[in-house]
């Protein structure tokens, strides 16, 4: 499908004239990002971890959860840690039961399978009525679960909720709630992960006790938080952005045992993990038992101290990953199949389920539908009774919005702007599908689900050298909501073109003393030749070959210039 160019709006003049040391291109991409005062500019290009990071007792609650927190401490009180079965999830059990145990407590955790209700269930409950808990934490979830936590209280359980997803009107009746998005919470920043509410628990806590952890140690297990905070597609900015930032150079060099075992089983060499690698080589082996089998196996890798432990269970990640790739694969060439024969891509939502996918990859087929036909896509697992669904989507389509409006077909429902679950009645499924394409024909236009390349600025390519190579980088690590800067360079001259590859399916090219990689080029419609002049949209890196590094620009779109 082509793809619309749309170039942001140029910056003010007035703006690029006040910072005369920066390059023009990378004060566009700053301005871009809404980045315009001298004290923003300053807090984005050159990260701080002791200033920028807010104070913990910001947030709403936290006072109230550190209190009960000290006292289970100092009366020794039996605590559990309820978390979720996804990488933010299972980092956020596992960053809480390190901070815990160095506090001297030792948490039982319960993290439910995906045949579970989301969020807290009186399984769950009962199981901590049998360990005489006197206290549950849970974390990346509780927010919607009011009824659940009503039981605990009758039962003489205290409940924290650590949560970041979107609050309800009816909150549950907790010792104390976090959750930065709560009315009333004064925290500046509202797009933490489950993993980033987790670590301001730890902050508090580690600020108001005299114990054997200090800042300093926590900062070691912020290779947790940045897994967690990058695999949740959070956005990459404000706090998030120190998170992956500075834990992406605490996973360079992790001392968890579990991460190390993982790298060697996933092949990658420290030193080389980015947010790249922690999105799709870490986090899928970490969500793969999750989706496959039961996300213990995570929560042990990353908890493990015994070097033969944590080898077996890299190993048994790695081995889950590659099931899932496989079933994965399989069930998305159905559902395209599916989409195709019954026109479904027709309408501006899709929605389609099969008996046989697993509950652990509809979101994956999900995501993949919406790539490949730019609007939101409902995938269901379906069963005789009841089924479950998971939603991905486009930037103009809400997904907890629109399930909210049809939740009297829902038996339960959560998630984020662009992707949610769902379990339904299996004889509702009908209508809720009516209703929900109904929804979208009615709130997206043509141009909503026309697919769109962003690009940052024009720049001119001859421009382009080492020192404009190491400003862009202090814009990483890049990601959703700072995404990696789109050039546009127009009638650039091909000096040469050849197609690489198994199947001469990429572009190699010479664009004047650049060389140029064109992933799947060569199955565009636009044939080029060499001397063609041509309009590129790219992005820019380093080919690092035989301990050389050069500029290379990855193209994106092209098109023969007029």
């Amino acid at each position: 499908m082509d793809k619309k160019w749309r170039l942001a709006k140029p910056a003010p003049k007035k703006f690029i004239e006040e910072f005369p040391e920066f390059h023009p291109v990378i004060l566009q991409l700053l301005y871009n990002r809404g980045i315009t005062s001298e004290k923003e500019i300053e807090k984005f290009m050159n990260p701080d971890w002791e200033r920028d990071l807010y104070d913990p007792f910001l947030m709403k609650g936290m006072q109230e959860a550190v209190r009960r927190i000290k006292k289970a401490i100092n009366h020794k009180e039996r605590v559990a840690i309820f978390g979720h079965f996804d990488v933010d999830g299972v980092t956020s059990c596992a960053l809480l039961y390190f901070v815990l145990k160095k506090l001297g407590l030792l948490p039982s955790v319960y993290i439910p399978d995906r045949a579970e209700s989301y969020g807290l269930n009186p399984g769950a409950i009962n199981e901590f009525l049998k360990e005489k808990i006197d206290l549950i934490v849970t974390v990346d979830t509780g927010i919607t679960s009011a009824k659940e936590i009503e039981l605990a209280n009758r039962l003489k359980m205290d409940v924290i909720v650590c949560d970041h997803h979107k609050v309800p009107k009816t909150l549950p009746k907790a010792k104390a709630i976090l959750n930065p998005n709560q009315k009333g919470c004064p925290y500046p920043f509202k797009e933490l992960a489950g993993v980033g509410v987790v670590f301001k628990l730890a902050q508090a806590l580690v600020s108001s006790q005299q114990s054997t952890i200090n800042s300093q140690q926590l900062k070691w297990l912020t290779d947790l938080v940045a897994l967690g905070t990058i695999c949740d597609v959070v956005p990459l900015i404000s706090e998030n952005r120190l998170f992956a930032k500075f834990g992406l150079i605490v996973l360079n060099k992790t001392k968890n045992l579990g991460l190390q075992k993982l790298y060697q089983v996933s092949q990658i060499r420290p030193g080389s993990i980015d947010v790249y690698t922690s999105s799709f080589i870490l986090g899928p082996r970490l969500n793969a038992p999750g989706r496959m089998d039961h996300a213990n196996a995570s929560f042990y890798l990353l908890t493990t101290p015994f070097v033969q432990k944590a080898e077996e269970l890299a190993k048994i990640l790695d081995k889950h990953n590659r099931e899932r790739q496989r079933i994965l694969e399989k069930a998305i060439d159905e559902a395209k199949q599916e989409v195709e024969e019954r026109g479904l891509f027709k309408k501006k939502l899709i929605m389609l389920g099969k008996e046989d996918w697993p509950s652990g990859i509809i979101g994956l087929i999900a995501g993949r539908l919406v790539n490949e036909y730019s609007r939101p896509a409902f995938v269901l697992q379906i069963g005789k009774e009841k089924s479950r669904g998971s939603g991905r989507s486009i930037d103009a389509f809400h997904m907890t919005e629109a399930l909210e409006l049809v939740s009297h077909h829902l038996l339960q429902f959560g998630g984020h702007k662009k992707a949610a679950g769902f379990s339904v009645l299996t004889e509702k499924i009908e209508e809720l599908r009516k209703e929900l394409v109904e929804l979208a024909e009615k709130k997206l236009t043509s141009e909503d689900i026309t697919p769109v390349l962003d690009i940052d600025a024009k720049i001119d390519i001859n421009s382009i050298n080492w020192d404009f190579w190491e400003a862009l980088d202090k814009f990483e690590p890049t990601g959703y909501g700072n995404e990696k800067p789109v050039f546009l360079a127009e009638k650039v001259k091909i000096e040469s073109v050849k197609t690489v590859g198994k199947q001469a399916q990429h572009l190699k090219m010479k664009i004047g003393d650049f060389d140029a990689i064109y992933f799947d080029g060569s199955k565009t419609d636009s044939k080029i030749e060499a001397a063609d002049l041509i309009d590129i949209v790219f992005q820019l890196g380093v080919d690092e070959w035989n301990s050389q590094r050069r500029l290379q620009l990855k193209i994106l779109d092209m098109k023969k210039s007029k």
